[in-house]
């Protein structure tokens, strides 16, 4: 038996108080430690059910956040539109459930979901696009009762959706590629032999002037005062935090001002009515008609129509720069490419004109160069509301529920990726890639990743449905136009002799190319080919 001794030392008052109080110190120290670790425990788990939504089993599945209530929005905010790829790789679902504060979202990844859901009815952009307005453009009230239409049927958005797309095509399509053209080819003959210190600037003097022109004609704001195209940028860069309505003027100073000045000069552009000019494009004029026939006042119409050169401009320049880097940095591609362009040019001793009607027919490569490069850069997000209860069929046959009520993010980027569709080199730059793209005869297996039918359902670059880009064909005359050019003409060469390519920057939620990395420039020489020097440059459309 083991007997414990305590042996007792003299102590006095002091010292005797002084060590209670330590001891009941130690006490409440470990006391309180114990309290705080499980509050936060039972906080945490408080949280995670309060976020928690019930769902449906017909619901595609719920994906929790690592933090509850604002885990997502987190990462979404962080992320932006490449959210969507870490978390389908993290999942491997055609869609989820993604909890956010105490209500919830759903996102879809599976291309058969995404083209499906573009096209139903009961998935709509209008309640984000009439919600959004009063922010993002400072439209009046006068003008939202009109948009919101005195049913709440917001008929004049339906209407303005309606005529957009026929007002890019035909003879309207035709006069926006002429004028485009025209002012391109001036600009590519003028070059002779230059260093370029900066690419992402030189696409952006090659192109935003002829692109503005073809829009909106001789009264072209852009036109009048060139700063205006910087302003678009940071206006655009800016429009995450002018949606929310929060103290903008402080919050997104720079974007703030630049959409001030934006609109003065797009109010004067529509109240002195240019865009009724023969000049001016259909796609222009039968917009500002529809809303004049509804009642909205011209300088509302200036303040609303801001987004368009965000919509015609704003993805053609980095979809452009990603072309020229990919085609550019590889001389041997530049040679088959060649080879193609020169079977759809004819040329006297002074001009040359490329037949971009045969493109299609005679250049599969660099078509496909194209769509490679659409499907690299791509990483757009469309949004819908769910109007009414629908269900969606997935890839491999698999129905899931939309509630009522709900919002949609298509991520048309996480399907240009899908490995599924694409096969295991997803993310690489693979020139032939769709040359195959269209050959019906090569669909044996259905599934096989990589295929013709794989890809054809998963290549949606430009959305689907009521939605589907306007400008595509447009974009892509202009495109197809300047590397045409450039691959047939001149000699492009790195100015360090190894081509360094930027990286992707921040995929915004609000467009859908993604932009290069600012930091270091991107420069090149450029200089006639023998042969070629004096030649001016013309493109039949």
């Amino acid at each position: 038996m083991t007997t414990l001794t305590m042996v007792q030392q003299p102590v006095s008052a002091d010292e005797s108080t002084w060590s209670l109080l330590s001891v009941v110190g130690d006490e409440l120290v470990s006391s309180t430690n114990s309290c705080i670790v499980a509050t936060a425990v039972i906080l945490f788990f408080l949280l995670s059910y309060m976020s928690t939504p019930r769902l449906d089993p017909r619901e595609p599945p719920l994906l929790k956040p690592a933090l509850p209530l604002i885990g997502h929005i987190i990462g979404l905010i962080r992320h932006q539109a490449r959210y969507h790829f870490i978390l389908y790789r993290r999942s491997r679902q055609s869609a989820v459930t993604l909890p956010m504060l105490t209500g919830k979202m759903y996102a879809v990844w599976d291309p058969t979901m995404i083209t499906t859901g573009l096209r139903n009815k009961n998935l709509s952009t209008t309640p984000l696009l009439v919600s959004s307005t009063p922010p993002l453009t400072g439209v009046g009230k006068e003008t939202m009762d009109i948009i919101r239409g005195p049913n709440g049927d917001c008929a004049l958005v339906d209407d303005v959706l309606l005529k957009t797309g026929p007002a890019m095509a035909g003879a309207y399509l035709q006069q926006m590629n002429a004028a485009a053209l025209s002012d391109i080819g001036d600009y590519l003959s003028q070059i002779d032999e230059a260093s370029v210190p900066d690419l992402w600037m030189w696409i952006r003097r090659l192109m935003a002037l002829p692109t503005s022109r073809a829009t909106f004609g001789h009264g072209d704001p852009f036109s009048k005062d060139p700063a205006l195209e910087q302003l678009l940028f940071d206006f655009a860069n800016d429009i995450p935090k002018l949606v929310l309505g929060f103290i903008p003027a402080t919050i997104a100073a720079k974007g703030y001002h630049a959409r001030a000045v934006l609109q003065e000069a797009f109010i004067k552009y529509y109240s002195s009515r240019q865009d009724e000019d023969s000049s001016t494009s259909g796609f222009v004029k039968v917009r500002a008609r529809e809303f004049r026939g509804y009642g909205v006042r011209d300088d509302d119409i200036g303040r609303a129509e801001i987004m368009l050169p965000f919509a015609v401009m704003l993805n053609t320049f980095p979809a452009l720069f990603w072309f020229f880097c990919h085609v550019m940095s590889r001389p041997n591609l530049v040679e088959r490419i060649r080879k193609e362009v020169e079977g759809v040019t004819s040329r006297t001793a002074e001009e040359a004109t490329l037949d971009l009607t045969a493109v299609d027919r005679t250049c599969p490569l660099l078509v496909s160069c194209y769509r490679e490069t659409l499907r690299l850069a791509n990483h757009q997000v469309s949004t819908r509301t769910v109007l009414k209860d629908t269900v969606l069929t997935d890839s491999k046959g698999k129905s899931y529920l939309l509630k009522e009520g709900v919002m949609v993010h298509f991520s048309i980027g996480a399907s240009l990726r899908n490995m599924e569709f694409w096969g295991e080199d997803v993310e690489t730059f693979k020139p032939e890639r769709f040359l195959r793209f269209g050959d019906k005869k090569d669909d044996v297996d259905p599934d096989r990743p990589g295929g013709p039918r794989a890809m054809r359902t998963a290549f949606i670059p430009f959305g689907g449905g009521q939605h589907l880009c306007p400008g595509r064909n447009f974009a892509f005359a202009e495109m197809i136009a300047v590397i045409a050019t450039l691959t047939l003409g001149y000699d492009v060469e790195p100015e360090n002799e190894t081509w360094e390519l930027p990286t992707l920057a921040t995929a915004s939620i609000v467009d859908a190319i993604t932009k290069p990395t600012t930091g270091k420039k991107l420069s090149f020489k450029i200089k006639r080919r023998r042969e070629w020097e004096t030649i001016r440059w013309r493109y039949r459309i």
